[in-house]
């Protein structure tokens, strides 16, 4: 997110922030986010795209998004279309503001995606297939194109593994990790009740032993003066 970013003061809030709670909310983020108090120095633009790219991934399940050209199926014509690449779907509609979608790839472990030569005037092509349908797309450029590929089929693998998306497999494995810190620092607090209990116990035997050493000391006194 930039040099502007605040990572001490953050570091510093974590310590701070209230054990209670499992961790910041994705709304919580977003909201420290925007109201500034970690991005003091970054210009507005760079702030709303951290924004917008947290809200995508962790709220919406975006994986990828953007422009790129779809072959028609009937008239074999291409248009542009903004593709939003989903953990098991990608779907394309006119523009970005998402009002008109045109259409759905159903993603499983059957699909798979390729890359294709150019041809016919078109550059940066591959082929979303799966069961009945042949998706043919174009991307801007050949570093778009790889990126979208990879995309596709890290989404695939995953789905063929029945593994959850990255983002929320990392988000498991924090809560995993939290709930395994809190039962040891239970144990711990337990085991520290346990020693103090011991202690308190050993010390009044002790006390115990001593005033009957006291009162042995007294008596033999007692008797000596007779």
């Amino acid at each position: 997110m930039g040099g502007g970013w605040q990572q001490e003061q953050f570091e510093h809030y974590k310590i701070n922030f209230d054990d209670s709670k499992n961790g910041l909310s994705a709304w919580e983020l977003i909201e420290l986010i925007g109201n500034g108090q970690f991005s003091k120095g970054m210009d507005r633009q760079t702030v709303s795209m951290a924004i917008n790219e947290v809200f995508n991934e962790l709220i919406l399940d975006v994986l990828k998004q953007g422009y790129m050209m779809k072959k028609g199926h009937r008239r074999k014509n291409w248009t542009e279309r903004w593709f939003v690449l989903k953990p098991n779907i990608i779907s394309y509609y006119v523009s970005e503001d998402l009002k008109d979608k045109k259409g759905d790839i159903l993603l499983d472990e059957n699909c798979c995606v390729e890359s294709l030569p150019d041809k016919d005037g078109k550059k940066c092509l591959f082929l979303v297939k799966c069961f009945d349908k042949t998706f043919e797309i174009s991307a801007s450029d050949k570093k778009k194109k790889q990126e979208w590929i990879q995309a596709i089929h890290s989404t695939i693998h995953l789905l063929k593994l029945g593994s959850p998306p990255p983002h929320k497999e990392a988000r498991q494995r924090r809560k995993e990790l939290r709930k395994k810190q809190l039962a040891e620092q239970e144990e711990l607090e337990r085991q520290m009740k346990e020693l103090q209990a011991a202690n308190e116990s050993k010390q009044q035997e002790l006390e115990a032993v001593r005033k009957k050493l006291e009162e042995a000391a007294s008596r033999a006194a007692e008797e000596e003066k007779k």
